[in-house]
């Protein structure tokens, strides 16, 4: 065996790029649901490659926006991989790495808190009992009996677990979001299962990358909203998590009204056939500023043009936009995101929020209208800009 092993490893080796084309990720879903199903599908079976292959690895790297990462936070965490580059191969190879095992980390956290209560701190074993006791817990850890019991029972509308997500804040945070993903939309999925035969509540954050879904975070902004810890990895298990979760406030009001209609807020935009395009700007009213093509060459122009795409999702909107100095109040940084919160009143679209990174429009005097084939966003100051669908 072991020589049939050095054989194919020295074949592989003849080849350019046999060993080096390896792909973690899956082909994608069709749907967000598709790919939280595949996770529930791949936890049942035991199996953790499968379970991080239903996220966006490659692919998240291959379209991360480390510039709108960075124009977002203003700062940089050397723990985080989302404002580094690709610069080339050994980066990509890096970062692709770096997303897989930082996803695993969490289900190691997980694993670890569930079956020994440990959370991110050091716990002292001092003499053999305690040793033998932490190895004791380990062998019975609930985790261990996962495999083959994990089912899907029903969807769970986000407006359940807290009516703040509906806020337009959070579906402007969630643009904003969007943005440094590089992706084309996210969503957020809320599961109930039956894990181990207890009750349990997965929340997962999924992002959109051209016609393809992928599991994105574990948690998400949901299990933020709930202060569920890193250790949960995005999992409530009832009679297991109790020390993570004050499950009486999160199963009581979510099992027992399971079948309510959720938020109008939330729901609004998902048929619509605004949700999910994208516009280019077209023209400026009320600027003397010239609209160029290349997002580039407005960056590097002399205050006189202007590029911007903007990004109707269901879950808020977002503008990409490089504008000239009159524009843009004189401000050094010539790149601006937007983030908006929308939603679709059947004849016209209706802006509920906006948020600029820094100096502010007159947010009183910002709208969004349809106008034909034209979306216009008012911008205060007399300013609109007049976008045409790509």
């Amino acid at each position: 065996m072991r020589k049939l092993l050095a054989l194919i490893l020295a074949f592989a080796l003849l080849i350019p790029g046999a060993l080096a084309e390896i792909r973690h990720e899956g082909p994608g879903y069709d749907t967000p649901e598709e790919a939280v199903l595949a996770y529930v599908e791949a936890l049942n079976r035991g199996d953790v490659d499968d379970m991080l292959s239903t996220f966006a690895l490659e692919t998240f790297v291959d379209n991360c926006d480390a510039d709108a990462y960075l124009l977002r936070m203003q700062s940089i965490n050397p723990m985080a991989i989302y404002g580094v580059p690709v610069s080339g191969a050994y980066s990509r190879s890096l970062l692709i790495n770096a997303r897989r095992a930082q996803i695993n980390n969490i289900l190691m956290q997980q694993y670890m808190g569930i079956s020994a209560a440990l959370e991110n701190t050091v716990h002292p074993l001092e003499d053999s009992a305690a040793r033998a006791e932490m190895e004791q817990r380990f062998a019975d850890s609930p985790a261990n009996a996962w495999e083959g019991t994990a089912q899907f029972v029903r969807w769970i509308n986000p407006a359940l677990v807290d009516e703040k997500l509906a806020h337009p804040m959070n579906l402007v945070n969630a643009a904003m979001q969007t943005a440094h993903y590089g992706a084309d939309d996210i969503d957020w999925k809320i599961a109930h299962l039956t894990l181990g035969g207890a009750p349990a509540i997965l929340f997962m954050q999924c992002a959109k990358y051209g016609d393809r879904w992928y599991n994105g975070e574990l948690s998400g902004m949901p299990g933020m909203m709930m202060n569920l810890p890193v250790t949960s990895a995005g999992m409530v298990i009832e009679g297991v998590m109790d020390d993570y979760v004050d499950l009486s406030a999160l199963y009581n009001p979510l099992l027992s009204f399971m079948q309510t209609e959720g938020s109008a807020l939330l729901d609004a935009n998902a048929a619509s056939d605004l949700a999910g395009t994208r516009w280019q700007l077209a023209r400026v009213d009320g600027a003397d500023v010239t609209v160029v093509s290349d997002a580039e060459e407005a960056a590097q122009d002399d205050g006189r043009s202007a590029w911007a795409e903007l990004k109707l999702m269901r879950l808020g909107a977002l503008l990409d936009v490089r504008l000239g100095a009159e524009l843009i109040h004189e401000k050094e940084e010539p790149r601006m995101l937007v983030g908006m919160a929308w939603r679709d009143r059947g004849d016209a679209p209706e802006l509920l929020m906006i948020r600029w990174r820094g100096p502010n429009t007159d947010q009183e005097d910002s709208r969004l209208e349809r106008s034909g084939d034209e979306l216009i966003l008012t911008i205060g100051n007399g300013i609109s800009l007049v976008f045409t669908r790509k």
